[in-house]
């Protein structure tokens, strides 16, 4: 079962509240010392719960964790609470309380405190039932952080940017740039929408085509001019809301949304009005790659359908308004906006844009003038 809210957690240093890097972290601990720490999210409720305060203690590197223990660690260099499933040789498993995803791996050198928290066991169905009780909490409790949805999700991508800025790697998957070279000519010219960092930007133009992108978070754009810049890249970052953006009229090849900016926009007139505008940015044979975030099965329905009755009961009343969630770098749990589609829905608003959906595979849909 997924969730339709995923876990959250992070480290956070007590006085004054910021992220604990992991360089930190280990040279505290190093000391001989216990660490006090703060935690917050709730990947591991209710064994821990968000702002509670935990002591860190050093482990020693010749004694493994036990199962059951919850350690401090850092997969994917990311310090996390987490509880050990099991141990065997050098790599160590671990999985949050309220996570029903599978466990994560780690070698032993990646733990590297101990929480002093009970050690106990916690089956999938224990964690399943944390992670629905968390679902319907946020569905009927949650709301987003400012009235204006727009101004959400900025402040997300601007707090986030130094972040994002860290990821190292193709944020492009191979179906997605394996359809853009059956589609898109070398040299032609690519717009992403929802550019962020830049990071699918390079990845296109080190693949031969002509890139531009815009983005409304100051922040991210920024860091996207900068690596483009260090990376001697002719990549043009517009600062722009896209509902304001304009393109010469036939000028593109492609457009391509990253994941979810089309969910940002509240207003079915503004998506259909944005779709309607970048159909004449697009040569004759040009396509938009359109991502959206879509309902996933009846477990999400359902969490969607308790979201909609909380907002009718505060006096709102569209179907799919919901929200994502993160931590801040102070540690308080954010939340931004996000609409959820059913499939027919975007179709409608293709179609009254004058697109025609071509197909709708895992990731983006690929739509055409009709």
């Amino acid at each position: 079962m997924k969730p339709l809210w995923h876990p959250l957690s992070a480290i956070l240093l007590s006085d004054p509240p910021t992220f604990a890097p992991p360089f930190l972290l280990r040279r505290l601990l190093a000391r001989g010392g216990s660490a006090e720490l703060t935690y917050a999210g709730d990947r591991m409720w209710p064994a821990v719960r968000h702002g509670e305060k935990i002591r860190a203690q050093p482990l020693d590197k010749d004694v493994a964790p036990l199962p059951g223990e919850v350690v401090l660690a850092c997969p994917l260099g990311i310090p996390d609470l987490l509880r050990v499933r099991d141990v065997e040789g050098d790599r160590v498993r671990l999985a949050g309380d309220a996570d029903p995803a599978g466990p994560i791996e780690v070698s032993r050198d990646d733990v590297i405190a101990r929480a002093g928290l009970p050690r106990r066991r916690v089956g999938a169905i224990r964690r399943t039932a944390a992670r629905v009780l968390l679902d319907l909490r946020e569905a009927w409790r949650g709301r987003t952080d400012a009235a204006d949805p727009a101004d959400t999700v900025r402040l997300k991508y601007d707090e986030q940017a130094p972040f994002y800025a860290g990821h190292q790697g193709s944020m492009v998957e191979e179906s997605l740039l394996d359809e853009l070279r059956r589609r898109v000519p070398a040299g032609g010219k690519i717009l992403v929408a929802g550019s962020g960092t830049g990071r699918e930007c390079i990845d296109f133009a080190a693949a031969g085509w002509k890139v531009s992108g815009v983005d409304f978070a100051p922040a991210m754009v920024d860091v996207a001019r900068g690596e483009a810049e260090r990376r001697g890249l002719d990549i043009r970052f517009h600062l722009a809301d896209l509902r304001q953006h304009r393109e010469p009229p036939g000028s593109l090849q492609a457009v391509v949304f990253t994941y979810d900016v089309y969910s940002f926009l509240s207003r079915s007139p503004d998506r259909i009005a944005l779709l309607r505008e970048m159909a004449g940015w697009l040569d004759a044979k040009g396509v938009i790659f359109l991502s959206a975030r879509r309902a996933g099965g009846l477990y999400h329905r359902g969490i969607l359908w308790v979201q909609f009755a909380a907002s009718l009961a505060r006096g709102g009343a569209t179907w799919g308004h919901s929200h994502t969630r993160w931590v801040g770098p102070d540690g308080a749990l954010r939340r931004s906006f996000v609409q959820v589609f059913p499939e027919r829905r975007v179709r409608r608003e293709i179609d009254a844009a004058g697109l025609a959906m071509l197909a709708w595979p895992p990731g983006h849909a690929i739509l055409e003038r009709r």
